[in-house]
């Protein structure tokens, strides 16, 4: 093994990634060829025409509605599809799975509703307006009585804004303010985005890893990625069935500043021996990515490889965007949609900007008229000299050569 190691950094150096060359495609094909073979005095009849049937139903149940083939049915990580609601947060495309109802402390159902509140895009007005109202009495913990104090005063002003008759607000809005119940229902994994979450405790029984988290943020002014383990998947209930779908994560301290988190070139590794934000687990499902972890013999025990999981089947594609110039020739993106096959005048020119640019068209000379000419190699020599300028008017003796008299 270890001179195998040495020579796979050569070989993907010369010939590239080696999904892009190995064998396994092709010996799965052929495997899959033998299997048809059921007579072996006639191995080729016996494949081609299982491989007629085979892409004869195939074709076929591309008109079958009612009869679920592999065409038509539902994937195995399917989310459920989009949810109908106005808020963001509840409209998230989660499924959850393993239910079971718990009891939460008032104090962890506090914190749940508190985020909810905080990562909210409809709320944030109103969380700038209860922020100002605060700043005038003290500017002292602002934020931690912004935490106690918000969620009883939205509660107030929207069953105000209510009875006032006022259109700036809706059912969802005014169920969420009223916060959740106190029965709260816990899960042992989901499926959000088509990608399959697994909770710590059925996570460790199994040869796979699902309960990885991670989640961009910022702390201290500076962009961080926290890491963390799925503990548990909790779900709210607010007023008229709306449901919020919260990952409750064991988050790993990984702080700069105390040097837990090492970054190898390509390579993250994090400290899992301490975790922090103890009080705060609680991140909404759809914020949630996963990763994996494996572990570093580098750093030794406590340290663990952070590998950013490319699920098959799903892709990141960012929108093609339009360009268009401007009349300070600035190029910017045009919300007008286009159709693929619509034909447009959209031209992008390049201008040479180096100041020792050379334009290589010439104003000062005549254009001048050539006649063709067609340069013929004989089809047995291959020397400089056997090349023959045959010009206009003039046949092309070259095909004489390989016919004899009768076939003239």
């Amino acid at each position: 093994m270890v001179h195998l190691a040495v020579h796979l950094p050569r070989e993907a150096k010369y010939a590239g990634p080696v999904a892009l060359r190995w064998m396994y495609p092709i010996e799965r094909a052929l495997g899959r060829y033998k299997s048809y073979v059921k007579n072996k005095a006639r191995l080729e009849g016996s494949i081609a025409e299982a491989y007629i049937i085979n892409e004869s139903l195939s074709f076929c149940s591309l008109y079958l509605d009612s009869i679920e083939t592999k065409f038509n049915c539902v994937e195995r990580n399917d989310d459920g599809g989009q949810r109908v609601g106005g808020l963001s947060v509840f409209s998230q495309n989660v499924r959850p799975f393993g239910k079971a109802q718990i009891e939460l402390s008032q104090q962890e159902i506090d914190i749940a509703h508190w985020y909810v509140l905080n990562n909210s895009d409809e709320v944030q007005e109103y969380l700038d307006e209860h922020k100002r109202l605060l700043q005038r009495e003290s500017g002292a913990n602002l934020n931690k009585r912004q935490q106690l104090l918000f969620p009883k005063w939205l509660a107030a002003h929207m069953r105000q804004l209510r009875d006032e008759g006022s259109s700036t607000i809706n059912d969802e809005l005014y169920a969420l303010a009223c916060g959740p119940d106190v029965r709260v229902f816990s899960y042992s994994g989901c499926i959000m985005n088509g990608v399959r979450f697994l909770v710590t405790s059925r996570d460790e029984h199994r040869t796979t890893q699902n309960n990885g988290v991670m989640v961009p943020g910022e702390l201290d002014n500076e962009e961080i990625d926290f890491y963390g383990a799925l503990s548990n998947v909790i779900e709210l209930i607010y007023p008229l069935g709306w449901r919020v779908v919260l990952f409750k994560c064991d988050w790993f301290g990984t702080n700069l500043k105390k040097k837990r988190i090492n970054r190898d070139f390509h390579l993250t590794s994090i400290n899992i021996t301490r975790t922090w934000y103890k009080e705060d687990p609680f991140v909404l499902a759809i914020q949630a990515q996963q990763v994996s972890y494996t572990d570093d013999p580098k750093l030794g025990v406590g340290w663990k490889v952070v590998e950013k999981v490319q699920h098959r089947g799903l892709w990141d594609v960012q929108e093609k965007e339009r360009l268009n110039e401007d009349e300070n020739g600035r190029w910017s993106a045009n919300e007008q949609v286009y159709q693929q096959n619509e034909s447009s005048d959209f031209v992008i020119s390049v201008q040479l900007e180096h100041p020792n640019a050379q334009l290589y068209n010439r104003n000062d000379v005549a254009p001048q008229v050539i006649s063709l000419n067609v340069y013929v190699e004989k089809a047995r020599d291959h020397d400089a000299n056997d090349f023959k300028l045959v010009e206009e008017g003039d046949e092309d003796e070259t095909m004489e050569e390989y016919f004899s008299g009768s076939e003239e």
